[in-house]
């Protein structure tokens, strides 16, 4: 895509009043994302590297929102090259998938990234991997769900594990370090309602794709100001937001 034009806009937020724990500037990014979408990984791979150039004098926070690439997936999933020759065409998907070469996997690599497909890989419905790290904010913090975030699509771009099976999601939450018992969590519905309201709100504010990144600069004067990227945008793009807003 294509450098993003920056908007800020300028708002009061009891929040963001609660957030303001230093001096230094804190920016929140919150972005919206789903864990079947690749180019979210990259997005978060150029956000971080963003980040590193700037952490000595900024703080940073992010959150991971949900998004449904394809809400109306099965229990069990579906089989990803049969889907992904469904959305896009036998040969194209072929190309997607397997392609060493493509420019997906190329920006991967460079970025330490591995993404691989093996037969039988399958897509899972996002629902509960949403649940488990709105679930991961709200009681571990952001750091925590932005780990477990990462072991996730590691999970599901590199290892080919489907990410609607519950042995799978159980495996990432010990990984990350987390005591949440997650088979008693998933016959629960905690976290449902949560996820069909962002949902929801995602259409209203026609996020139309993912990732999309919502970028909050927070000062002591409690003033919440805002920038906005789409896709999954370089390093320097990401450095460019950072550096009008604390200009502003």
């Amino acid at each position: 895509r294509s450098k993003a034009t920056v908007s800020v806009l300028y708002c009061f937020h009891p929040f963001y009043r609660n957030k303001i724990m230093s001096t230094r500037p804190l920016i929140r990014v919150n972005i919206t994302s789903d864990l079947a979408c690749p180019w979210c990984w990259v997005g978060k791979k150029c956000l971080e590297a963003a980040i590193a150039k700037r952490a000595s004098t900024v703080d940073f926070e992010v959150v991971w929102h949900p998004y449904f690439l394809n809400k109306g997936i099965p229990e069990g999933g579906v089989d990803k090259m049969q889907a992904y020759q469904k959305k896009f065409g036998v040969e194209q998907a072929k190309r997607f998938l397997t392609d060493d070469n493509s420019m997906l996997r190329v920006r991967g690599r460079e970025l330490g990234i591995n993404l691989t497909w093996k037969e039988g890989a399958m897509i899972g419905n996002s629902m509960k991997g949403h649940r488990l790290l709105w679930h991961t904010y709200d009681n571990h913090g952001a750091v925590k769900q932005n780990q477990l975030m990462e072991i996730l699509f590691r999970k599901y771009f590199s290892e080919c594990e489907n990410l609607g099976d519950n042995e799978t999601l159980a495996a990432a939450v010990a990984e990350a370090g987390l005591p949440t018992d997650v088979p008693k969590f998933l016959a629960s519905d905690s976290y449902v309602d949560e996820v069909e309201r962002y949902h929801a709100k995602n259409q209203v504010s026609q996020i139309n794709g993912v990732p999309h990144f919502t970028f909050h600069l927070l000062k002591p004067k409690e003033v919440d100001m805002r920038g906005y990227l789409s896709g999954a945008q370089d390093p320097d793009t990401f450095v460019q937001v950072f550096d009008n807003l604390l200009a502003k």
